[in-house]
């Protein structure tokens, strides 16, 4: 199923860059706990913000690097989950994006309806 994707007013959009070095900052200060994040995971949180910048279903987003945050965290945790991340890690992950997980356990990733993988 495909789907176009819509955000409600509550949410605002995330800026991909800004949370891309948020991750590498926590990265870094985590190595100090034992708490690894690979670069495949950054790279692919990378990707999917990339492939599913709001600019190309809103055109106020145009220029930007935004998507939206429940889906992006959605994906973040699906993907830890899938590459067996480490408990310490799933709580950065978590506290990174103050959104709830995916939108009633699915998210969208280039217009396909996901369903949220938790451990």
């Amino acid at each position: 199923m495909v789907y176009q994707q819509t955000q409600t007013a509550s949410e605002s959009p995330i800026d991909g860059s800004s949370l891309i070095k948020i991750i590498l900052d926590r990265k870094i200060s985590a190595l100090s706990e034992g708490i690894i994040l690979s670069d495949n995971f950054i790279a692919e949180i990378e990707s999917f913000i990339e492939r599913n910048s709001l600019a190309k279903y809103h055109p106020e987003f145009v220029e930007s690097n935004e998507s939206c945050p429940r889906c992006l965290k959605a994906h973040m945790i699906s993907l830890a989950n899938k590459q067996n991340i480490g408990i310490g890690s799933m709580k950065i992950l978590d506290s990174l994006i103050d959104e709830e997980i995916g939108h009633n356990g699915y998210y969208l990733d280039e217009g396909e309806v996901i369903p949220v993988q938790m451990s």
